[in-house]
């Protein structure tokens, strides 16, 4: 008898060599009656902690920042609205609508978003992964991961998961 065959392809070689019709299943069976059968190894599946989120202490330390895809059906145009709200008091500080995600358009929002706060930079901005914020591909910083060493702004970066997983 051949030791190699597993459950799957044993039941069609009993059949083809010696005409005995029986399943995986009793076979299974057999093989555990008689211990034969080894325990899988049971994989322990540690959570991944999500990163500490910075917690501000004041107003204007902490922006949230975030691209919005909107859909104009008048116009058949698609909008992106980029938004940066304060972490602190949850206010609305600069929105903008883009035509596209680049990165070069975040960075000038950024500046835009400084400067109606008097020229006071942020300690930390969060934002996602999105390409207008980060070059997943490369090591090149991108234009918005420039501005921000530019202002001397902490840049992190929070991936969205389900929760449950």
């Amino acid at each position: 008898m051949h030791i190699r065959l597993g459950l799957r392809s044993l039941p069609p070689y009993l059949w083809d060599e010696y005409r005995i019709p029986i399943s995986p299943k009793t076979i299974y069976n057999i093989l555990k009656a008689q211990g034969w059968v080894r325990q899988r190894r049971q994989r322990i599946r540690v959570p991944e902690s999500l990163p500490a989120y910075p917690e501000p202490k004041g107003p204007t330390e902490v922006w949230q920042v975030d691209l919005i895809f909107s859909l104009n059906m008048i116009l058949a145009v698609i909008l992106l609205s980029l938004t940066f709200l304060d972490a602190f008091s949850r206010l609305l500080i600069h929105h903008e609508l883009l035509a596209q995600a680049s990165s070069e358009a975040a960075a000038t929002a950024l500046k835009k978003a400084v400067e109606r706060k008097g020229g006071v930079p942020p300690r930390v901005i969060v934002t996602d992964k999105g390409s207008a914020f980060v070059n997943l591909k490369g090591k090149k910083l991108t234009a918005f991961q420039q501005a921000c060493l530019l202002l001397s702004i902490s840049h992190w970066r929070l991936c969205t998961r389900s929760i449950g997983r």
